[in-house]
């Protein structure tokens, strides 16, 4: 399952994907692990899996967001401005 659909890993300030703020996808993914978690319980004869996709790297180009950019950004986010 996602860690970014995950309440203990989302909140955990030991682990990556807690310093990473988002709508969408990590409520998504959060509904996705639960419908999965429910179809297991009632599927208890078949496999039913969830797969964390992992992290992605975007392709470098120009109008990618800088990682000096990202670092400016949660540093005003952990500053609260």
């Amino acid at each position: 399952m996602s860690g970014m659909g995950a309440l203990a890993v989302s909140t955990d300030p030991k682990r990556f994907e807690s310093t990473l703020v988002g709508l969408a996808y990590p409520s998504s993914r959060s509904a996705l692990n639960m419908t999965t978690t429910q179809y297991a319980k009632l599927y208890r004869h078949m496999h039913i899996n969830a797969v964390d996709p992992g992290s992605w790297t975007p392709p470098s180009c120009s109008s990618c967001v800088s990682s000096l950019e990202l670092a400016k950004a949660k540093a005003r986010l952990t500053a609260g401005v």
